[in-house]
């Protein structure tokens, strides 16, 4: 049965507001430490299983050919596969072999998508696809109310500021989510003390290249699309890089994942 069969909306609306507050907490952990946020953060505990219940409210249960259980990876995938720009972070998480969930799966994407700093971004342009996104939840979940898509994603949006360092691999997400970062020896020498941040530049511009292109292939209620348009429009930083560098960035980026998804254990 779905997750959202006996709770009301009062309920779902606390859970938002409990998201918020995750959202807020990181963002305070970010400033006071100057540190990247990694698994050994409670609060970065409690936004992922949060978020993992929104995404799983009143979802309808779908299955593969052989009877195995989709979930919200599937989701993702069907809204962003096919859309080039916006589907690096689905190729990365396929590359994966150590997963073998749908529910893995989806971790490693949201975990992707928070160090690249493009959760916000991809769960909106997922919600202007309101075709498969009623082919994949039913009434009751909040990803099909406006009012409250929009405070989730306004709520995604503050993490933008937020730099994380967790691996999409190395950790059995299949099972759970991590409760603590990898500790790798050499200390100052280490890979993690050399953590750098991905440039958003080029998935800005990817992604804002495929939203007009999305909603007119997608048409939704004018009181919803429309909306999710302008929230874009006041989100999106202005992008003044040019094309052609901007594509070579996408496409460094891009391999860099893929490399160090292969890389041996």
């Amino acid at each position: 049965m779905a997750v959202g069969a006996t709770v009301g909306e009062s309920q779902l609306q606390r859970i938002i507001r409990d998201l918020h507050e995750a959202v807020s907490e990181l963002a305070k952990e970010y400033r006071e430490s100057g540190e990247p946020i990694t698994d050994d953060s409670t609060n970065l505990h409690k936004f992922s299983y949060k978020l993992e219940y929104l995404l799983q409210f009143d979802q309808k249960e779908k299955t593969t050919f052989l009877g195995t259980k989709k979930d919200y990876w599937d989701y993702f995938y069907d809204c962003l596969a096919k859309i080039k720009g916006a589907n690096d972070g689905i190729r990365f998480v396929r590359s994966i072999t150590e997963l073998k969930t749908s529910l893995g799966k989806g971790r490693a994407f949201i975990r992707y998508s928070l160090v690249h700093q493009r959760l916000a971004d991809t769960l909106q342009q997922c919600l202007m696809n309101q075709r498969v996104t009623s082919d994949w939840y039913y009434a009751r979940s909040p990803f099909l109310k406006p009012h409250l898509s929009v405070d989730i994603i306004s709520h995604l949006y503050e993490l933008n500021e937020v730099q994380f360092d967790v691996a999409s691999r190395g950790h059995d997400l299949d099972a759970s989510w991590p409760t603590f970062a990898r500790r790798t020896l050499g200390g100052a020498n280490s890979p993690g003390h050399f953590w750098k941040p991905p440039s958003r530049s080029s998935s800005i511009n990817s992604l804002a290249s495929t939203y007009s292109q999305q909603a007119h292939e997608f048409p939704s209620s004018p009181d919803y699309g429309q909306g999710l348009m302008n929230d874009l429009n006041e989100s999106l930083p202005a992008c003044r890089e040019d094309a052609s560098t901007v594509e070579d960035l996408r496409l460094e980026l891009d391999q860099s994942e893929l490399k160090a998804a292969r890389a041996p254990r």
